[in-house]
């Protein structure tokens, strides 16, 4: 058996042998993909895993250099994710166990993670702000804010 990742998107990966739809989150932690749903009766779902939290590796392996695992055809395997849990503002890991034949049939997997991304697009922030910074782009140019302090 193999978990490979679907590219549903250029930013929405579906891990369908987890259940899990990912997206990258690269501008805060480097490395690692976010969850963005989590499918029933999955074993991320039985594991405790849930939307927004970051799975940074799996079985000591980086998200980002994962593009498929090799499991036992004949028994269950168990995986380790080294998961960031911002619900807790913690690091863990967490052990899934994924047994030889999917919890639901490929291609309804596919269709659900299909439906939800089509139903709840990405939308990542163009531009974050940041107040303690001095400095603010008015235009195409950056520009000092003016103290308050003085005069």
């Amino acid at each position: 058996m193999r978990i490979l990742l679907h590219r549903l998107s250029p930013e929405i990966d579906v891990c369908p042998r987890l259940g899990l739809i990912l997206a990258p989150v690269r501008e805060f932690f480097g490395r690692g993909r976010m969850v963005r749903h989590v499918l029933a009766g999955s074993p991320a779902a039985r594991a405790g895993i849930r939307k927004y939290d970051i799975a940074l590796s799996i079985n000591g392996k980086r998200w980002d250099d994962i593009h498929h695992l090799v499991l036992s055809d004949r028994r269950a395997s168990v995986l380790t994710l080294e998961v960031w849990m911002p619900r807790y503002f913690r690091r863990t890991k967490i052990s899934l166990r994924v047994d030889p034949e999917p919890f639901e049939p490929m291609t309804d997997i596919m269709a659900a993670a299909t439906r939800h991304v089509a139903k709840h697009p990405l939308v990542m922030p163009i531009h974050f702000t940041n107040p303690n910074i001095p400095e603010c782009l008015v235009g195409d140019r950056p520009r000092r804010r003016r103290s308050s302090a003085g005069a």
